[in-house]
């Protein structure tokens, strides 16, 4: 008979007992940053320093959610790796393509301004050909689209940067 009067209140324990579990598991930690510029965690904000809370995730008490949860934790960060990969290897590519799209513009800009000289056979008496005219327009062509490749590289590459 006792055994059942003790049995409600053991519920009451264990009941007051996960409740405080509960409240421990979505606990809330502060991110704060030091004068120097160093972040420190913890479950209190540092006096003088700007302080941001953050929700701590509470963890499932289900062993298959948990395990989902981990599997899905995994997969994330394996995804993530792949495309950090996939990020260097672009930005090593344009580390390439760049000086040779630099070298190839610097060569335009100097065809067009050594096409910009009269040469012989570009007048006729005191005009200058419709021939002249088109190497200018070629050349100007020509140094426009290096500079449009060089600048899509290099927006590219900071593109890249974190």
């Amino acid at each position: 008979m006792r055994l059942t009067r003790i049995a409600p209140g053991v519920l009451l324990a264990y009941l007051a007992l996960g409740a405080s579990l509960a409240q421990a598991t979505e606990q809330i930690l502060y991110k704060s940053v030091l004068p120097d510029g160093t972040v420190s965690y913890s479950d209190k904000p540092i006096p003088g320093t700007r302080a941001e809370p953050l929700a701590v995730e509470p963890h499932p008490a289900n062993p298959k959610a948990a395990q989902a949860a981990e599997i899905s934790a995994v997969k994330r960060r394996e995804q993530m790796l792949r495309d950090f990969d996939a990020r260097a290897a672009r930005a090593a590519e344009l580390d390439q393509h760049i000086p040779v799209a630099a070298s190839v513009a610097e060569q335009a800009r100097e065809q067009a301004r050594r096409g910009a000289a009269v040469q012989e056979g570009d007048r006729q008496g005191r005009r200058l050909t419709s021939e002249y005219f088109r190497r200018q327009q070629l050349l100007q062509t020509a140094q426009a689209q290096a500079e449009v490749r060089l600048n899509a590289l290099v927006q590219q590459r900071a593109a890249l940067q974190p």
